[in-house]
């Protein structure tokens, strides 16, 4: 059944196909999104109607204990990533010095033999 519907697709126009991969990508970005909410729900803490907060175990032995769950979550992650953004972007911003040596100090290795000139075309 599948396989005859996709071989009536490949033997379709061009618009129908791009159709097809339109509503194919849209289902499938649909399934990924419905996946990532119910991780979200999963491993975020729950508030229940008192506002106590529920506590919920995080992959690295975190715990949520406050009673904004994803929110709170979201803004943590923007911030952690924000930090890093600019721990990397750190050594971008700082100026470039330059270090003049004394002339008195030599830094020719000794006992080097001379290169042979060439002439060049």
């Amino acid at each position: 059944m599948f396989k005859d519907f996709i071989n009536k697709v490949r033997a379709s126009d061009e618009k129908t196909k791009k159709l097809w991969v339109f509503i194919f990508s849209g289902f499938t970005m649909a399934i990924i999104a419905g996946l990532w909410a119910f991780y979200l729900d999963v491993s975020v803490a729950r508030v229940n109607p008192m506002g106590e907060t529920q506590v919920a175990a995080m992959p690295d032995d975190r715990q949520v204990t406050d009673g904004s769950g994803f929110f709170a979550t979201l803004s943590s992650s923007f911030g952690n990533f924000w930090e890093q953004v600019k721990k990397i972007g750190a050594p971008l911003a700082k100026k470039n010095t330059i270090v003049i040596e004394n002339d008195q100090k030599n830094f020719l290795p000794k006992d080097l033999e001379p290169l042979p000139i060439t002439k060049l075309p």
